[in-house]
């Protein structure tokens, strides 16, 4: 199921969209950021990316390629367990967590379900997926 294409714009237009609560601004002052926080790993051949937003509706999406292995999911984001210090993304009976390491700065420890398997081919699971940074998705001129 190729659900990351498709949810993409929708989860974008709701960030751009939605300000995020805990960052009220004025009228005056436009927005220079995506309301939406981006993990990402890079390396050759490989490639992972966790995007969500924290405030209601919180949604996520994560995006796992390998030569290997290709794993896609977006579902609903646990906005109780960010303040834990974990991100817990649900789709259907499919959970995928990561512990908020290094000051927020990092996603480590990655577990699923077993349900998940019904998401992602045999040989590949999100519990692959290596130690994501935070990346800013600020606006340019």
């Amino acid at each position: 199921m190729k659900l990351f294409p498709f949810l993409l714009p929708c989860i974008l237009g709701a960030a751009i969209a939605f300000p995020s609560l805990s960052n009220a601004q004025t009228d005056t002052t436009q927005q220079a950021y995506l309301n939406m926080i981006t993990y990402e790993h890079k390396a050759p051949h490989q490639y992972a990316t966790v995007l969500y937003m924290p405030y209601y509706p919180a949604y996520g999406m994560i995006s796992f390629r390998s030569p290997e292995c290709t794993a896609e999911i977006a579902g609903y984001i646990d906005p109780f367990a960010l303040k834990n210090k974990k991100l817990i993304i649900t789709y259907k009976l499919c959970k995928v967590s990561f512990d908020i390491t290094q000051n927020n700065q990092e996603l480590s420890n990655p577990q699923e379900t077993d349900t998940c398997q019904d998401y992602h081919p045999k040989n590949c699971s999100f519990s692959q997926i290596p130690s994501l940074r935070q990346i800013s998705l600020e606006k340019h001129p």
